[in-house]
C-alpha cells in the first residue's frame, strides 16, 4: 500500500534579523521564528557556516574592524529554503 502525504508548506522568510552582544571578535544574530521552519541556515559572506534549530546564533572568531555580511534562511522538514535575509 502506498500512502501519499501532502508536502509541508514552504517556510516563510525570517524577519527581525539583528545583531546583539557585539564584542571585538563575536556577536549574536537573533531573528523572529519563521512559519513552517524546522531549522535555519546561517551564511557568512555568502557561504553557509551553520545550521541551527534556534532563532539565534553566536558568530565568533571574527577580526576587529572587518565588515561581515551575514544572512539567514528558514528551512522546512523537506529542505525547502526561504529567501535569504
Amino acid at each position: 500500500m502506498i500512502q501519499v502525504r501532502e508536502a509541508p508548506a514552504p517556510p516563510s522568510q525570517i524577519t527581525g534579523l539583528v545583531a546583539s552582544n557585539i564584542d571585538t571578535n563575536s556577536f549574536t544574530l537573533n531573528w523572529n521564528t519563521s512559519i513552517n521552519a524546522t531549522s535555519y541556515n546561517i551564511f557568512q559572506g555568502g557561504i553557509k557556516i551553520a545550521t541551527t534549530t534556534n532563532n539565534y546564533f553566536n558568530v565568533a572568531g571574527l577580526s576587529p574592524g572587518t565588515p561581515y555580511l551575514m544572512e539567514v534562511t528558514a528551512v522546512n522538514s523537506i529542505e525547502e529554503e526561504s529567501a535569504r535575509v
